[in-house]
């Protein structure tokens, strides 16, 4: 895909993301479009980016695996990673975005739900969010089964906008101490690159057979009518994701307005303390609850007998939600 087109693309689209990683992701597409091809700095990438109730599931910890298996699967815990910017299909976005597809995540999830040897999913989420495009269709695919096994969504560390979308469809959230969520809303952007091409030399001239076929092009100002098309756009993406997050957490959608950070990111305790998150845990207190370890080894003889009976509780409680 060429990069114009690339940008054309950001432009045209609603983003569940988090503003400065949109905005960073933006800017790198639209230099390299111009002709910029300065390198990134080494080790930067163009976009930025438990609960106790797991021991009564049988989990066994493989102390032998490799860090790559434990990505996947830790015992019998399915572990599902939600890294970077999250697309409904990489394509020629995958070098830029070093992301997540939904279309991979689909397919990843269903086959741990469905596996009879996976008594629990942990979603392994670090994510700025990303694309309007397949977010709600992944989103109920997770909170309708609910009630299948258990479902925890780990933020370790950022599960913001449609990560944190995804997030709250979970049974339960865990947020790693120094982690955070928010970032609800929805944003896009209009990129006008007449000034950068007219530097160039280059003058575009646009021929649409349509009143509204090319409306939003980035060879020039946005007109009024491209902007409320947009914004209504916007405005719809927006309800949805509100809704979505109400259910997902069991509030009201007004609540969700006045009290999940109004597009902010919220850090770890302060979300607990709102109702954003269900508690404080790192990834290996998240697995430890299982019974197992991202390091190797059980963990179950260190859980305290609060923790299994919390278990015992959560597991009858998801039994009687399925029935």
């Amino acid at each position: 895909m060429k990069l114009d087109q690339v940008v054309r693309y950001l432009a045209s689209k609603p983003w569940a993301m988090e503003p400065l990683a949109l905005a960073a992701l933006v800017d790198v597409v639209a230099h390299r479009s111009v002709g910029d091809a300065t390198p990134m700095p080494e080790g930067v990438e163009p976009a930025i980016g438990g609960t106790a109730w797991y021991l009564d599931i049988g989990a066994a910890g493989i102390p032998h695996q490799s860090a790559g298996a434990v990505a996947r699967r830790a015992g019998r815990v399915g572990v599902l990673p939600i890294r970077g910017t999250i697309l409904n299909r990489l394509s020629g976005m995958e070098a830029m975005s070093g992301g997540t597809s939904f279309e991979t995540l689909t397919k990843s999830f269903v086959g741990m739900r469905n596996a009879s040897d996976v008594k629990a999913i942990v979603l392994d989420i670090d994510s700025p969010g990303g694309s309007v495009d397949g977010l709600p269709e992944m989103a109920t695919l997770i909170h309708e089964s609910r009630g299948s096994k258990p479902i925890v969504a780990q933020v370790n560390v950022c599960a913001a906008s449609s990560a944190y979308w995804l997030a709250a469809q979970a049974d339960e959230i865990a947020v790693t101490p120094s982690g955070d969520v928010g970032s609800i809303g929805v944003v896009t952007v209009h990129q006008d690159m007449s000034a950068a091409l007219e530097k160039m030399g280059i003058k575009h001239t646009v021929i649409a057979s349509t009143p509204f076929k090319a409306e939003g092009n980035p060879f020039g100002p946005l007109e009024e009518e491209a902007l409320a098309s947009i914004q209504a756009d916007v405005a719809t993406f927006d309800t949805m994701f509100h809704d979505a997050v109400a259910q997902g957490r069991g509030v009201k959608a007004s609540a969700v307005r006045a009290e999940y950070g109004q597009g902010r990111m919220v850090l770890a305790d302060a979300a607990v303390k709102r109702g954003m998150a269900d508690r404080v845990a790192t990834m290996e207190q998240t697995l430890n609850r299982f019974g197992v370890s991202m390091l190797g080894g059980s963990r179950a003889a260190q859980a305290p007998p609060s923790t299994r009976m919390a278990a015992r509780s959560f597991l009858r409680r998801v039994r009687l939600n399925a029935q």
